[in-house]
């Protein structure tokens, strides 16, 4: 469920509060607004707390958006205008199809919110990263079902798009015998589809690292994302500079190492800015890596990558003011690959020399993982099956074509094109499996369902199955309560495996698809 509310403006940044992550509640009375699909079902009154950081929610949404009637920018005087809701789409350029008739049954019938959008603490951002016209934007709208622009002009995206995905993963309610009702997610054929969230960002060009192009925009969100999906044209069709050209004209593997190298060069500048700092400081010998992992806290780094990078380079025991250009090369090569776990779409599939590039991509990056791809495909299919024209379920092996009579002869074509050069070939799109191998393999996350009455697997309301939520697999049941709720966290006692009745002990590891219940002293009396 979403919310919007009513009745605030953005925290001033020289008070000490959280600057653009926070928001201060201008009348404590504010309005809350029940939303499903994009509409507002209802309008209740509540109090919300006076300050308040981004995510920490009473109401438990599935995603925070807000409309807010009076808000301040960070740092300065003047109110922002209302935020009203807004029924106009992004255009999108037929031109840019390399299959026009492809993209015909794929025109959006979808509209647009302009809601402020706040990060839910539990939701996973994966970043779509690349070139210039390897389809990026298109991959995004197929993965999410947008319509942001998509045009093959340079830097079409100017700044981030951002909108929900969804992975996909075997529901418990099958091997429970349960009817769900979920409430964060959605449960299909027996599959949970959990949402995270989607970054499609702006092209990327030699010299990004230094500012060419739209480049510090770029890298500066990539430090937001958990994951990043590297997307290359496998079908050669753009150059080095990522402008259109003949199919099989460009090089993908170049493509990929340019990014890389961009990448690696950004979290250079900021690994050489904190060894600045740190060769002034006395560091204790062995506390390295919390000292650097404070310093490269802004840009997404943690403790345990900071580490595990060290440990990589053979740095571990060696103080920062001995540290030479290459060592910090070689770390700034390592902590970006730890913190920054990427898998490469070989997008455009369908196209001609995509199988032999796909090959070579494969060979070349055989340690990390390349998944095939034909984002219009993907994007086709769905727009299909929200007009009601075909049966898909996003990630599945096959569609089913409801009514002939319906369809025009565009649309029989561009279906019968994804059959005969996506679906038969590949036996899927890739765009969903691409998502569920970023969360699932990269991130090694556990899908895990908290319910409150261990006998009858639901809520305090009576929802069976309520939610299923994402969690690494170092989680503890005591980490999952102070994800849910920190009051959660102080009044727990232990935790119930609901399957079996067991107590678990505080030191579990949660694995996947585990249905826990968590016992607070407020319970046990």
């Amino acid at each position: 469920m979403e919310y919007a509310c009513r009745g605030g403006r953005r925290a001033n940044s020289s008070r000490g509060d959280e600057g653009s992550d926070s928001y201060r509640v201008t009348n404590h009375n504010v309005l809350i607004g029940w939303l499903a699909n994009g509409k507002i079902l209802a309008w209740q009154r509540a109090k919300l707390p006076r300050y308040r950081r981004e995510g920490a929610v009473e109401v438990r949404p599935f995603t925070a958006k807000r409309e807010c009637s009076s808000l301040r920018r960070k740092g300065s005087g003047q109110a922002g205008k209302r935020n009203p809701l807004t029924t106009e789409s992004p255009r999108v350029d037929e031109k840019s199809s390399r299959n026009p008739r492809l993209r015909r049954i794929a025109e959006p019938n979808t509209t647009s919110s302009s809601y402020l959008t706040f990060r839910d603490p539990w939701l996973i951002r994966i970043g779509i990263i690349g070139k210039t016209n390897t389809g990026k934007t298109t991959f995004f709208n197929a993965a999410t079902s947008s319509t942001a622009e998509v045009s093959t002009y340079p830097f079409t995206t100017k700044k981030p798009n951002t909108a929900l995905g969804q992975v996909q993963t075997l529901c418990v309610c099958r091997e429970l015998g349960l009817k769900d009702r979920p409430r964060n997610s959605k449960c299909v054929g027996g599959w949970r589809f959990i949402p995270v969230e989607v970054l499609d960002l702006p092209g990327l060009i030699k010299g990004a690292w230094k500012g060419k192009g739209l480049g510090t925009q770029f890298l500066n969100v990539v430090a937001q994302a958990d994951a990043l999906l590297h997307v290359v044209d496998a079908s050669g069709s753009i150059d080095l500079d990522g402008k259109i050209a003949h199919a099989g004209m460009g090089n993908p593997i170049l493509d990929v190492y340019d990014i890389e190298e961009e990448l690696v060069l950004w979290f250079k500048v900021s690994v050489d800015r904190s060894l600045q700092r740190l060769r002034k400081r006395p560091l204790k010998t062995g506390a390295y890596d919390k000292a650097f992992a404070k310093e490269l806290a802004g840009i997404g780094v943690r403790l345990e990558h900071v580490t595990r990078a060290l440990e990589a380079a053979n740095l571990s025991a060696k103080h920062p003011k001995d540290w030479k250009d290459e060592d910090s090369r070689k770390f700034s090569e390592n902590i970006r690959v730890v913190s920054k776990p990427t898998l490469i779409i070989a997008n455009k599939m369908d196209l001609a020399y995509s199988e032999k590039n796909f090959e070579k991509l494969r060979e070349e990056f055989n340690s990390q993982l390349v998944i095939p791809a034909s984002s219009e495909a993907e994007l086709a299919l769905k727009r299909a099956q929200e007009k009601g024209l075909i049966e898909y379920v996003p990630g599945e092996e096959t569609f089913k074509v409801l009514d002939e009579s319906r369809i025009s002869k565009d649309q029989a074509w561009a279906l019968a094109y994804v059959q005969q050069k996506v679906m038969t070939k590949l036996m899927r799109t890739g765009v969903e499996f691409a998502l569920n191998s970023a969360v699932f393999k990269l991130l090694g996350m556990n899908a895990v369902y908290p319910v409150e009455d261990p006998k009858a697997f639901s809520d305090k309301k009576g929802n069976v199955l309520p939610d299923a939520f994402l969690v690494p697999r170092e989680y503890t049941p005591k980490d999952l309560a102070k994800e849910i709720h920190s009051e959660l966290a102080e009044k727990m006692l232990y935790a119930i495996d609901t399957r079996d009745g067991l107590r678990l002990p505080n030191d579990y590891l949660l694995r996947d698809r585990d249905v826990i219940s968590i016992v607070t002293t407020t319970r046990k009396k």
